[in-house]
């Protein structure tokens, strides 16, 4: 995911000279129909993955030697978009459907099949309104016995 992210944000931000490239206007149409062609073969995500993660490593290495003209920036972007339509990864919304997953997990009583590491992030971390309120009184506690500590004259505590 953090390829495909810093692949559409190196295009986005990158400096280009005017024109197109036919190496790049190749890649991009041959990316695109491997890409089809594995969705029609029962859903292929092992080969659309491929095809896309060629395309970002031949643009990359095109990048790198100053062979990607402004022209060809937008057929790139509508490859990755293409892909992402399919898997959608490109956006960093993994947290909130992560946490998602894990509260309709709860919910319907499947905690036992949550895995330890998303309860780690989004369970165990989380404290009912009961648990915050025992922390705010014993906080208050602590407070208040510390205030009375020092407001003691030197050794006498």
């Amino acid at each position: 995911m953090d390829r495909l992210r810093n692949f559409r944000l190196r295009l986005n931000n990158g400096k280009f000279s005017e024109g197109t490239t036919e190496a790049m206007t190749t890649l991009t149409r041959e990316t695109s129909g491997r890409m089809r062609s594995a969705m029609e073969d029962d859903l292929n995500a092992a080969q659309a993955q491929a095809a896309i993660f060629d395309m970002v490593r031949a643009a990359n290495a095109a990048f790198d030697n100053g062979q990607i003209k402004s022209g060809d920036v937008q057929p790139l972007l509508a490859v990755l978009s293409q892909f992402d339509e399919l898997f959608a990864v490109l956006n960093d919304d993994d947290t909130p459907k992560m946490k998602a997953v894990v509260d309709w997990a709860r919910s319907v009583g499947h905690e036992k099949e949550i895995s330890a590491e998303l309860w780690r992030l989004f369970g165990a971390g989380q404290l009912s309104d009961a648990d915050i309120e025992q922390k705010i009184a014993a906080m208050e506690a602590a407070l208040k016995a510390r205030t009375l500590m020092w407001s003691m004259p030197f050794g006498l505590s």
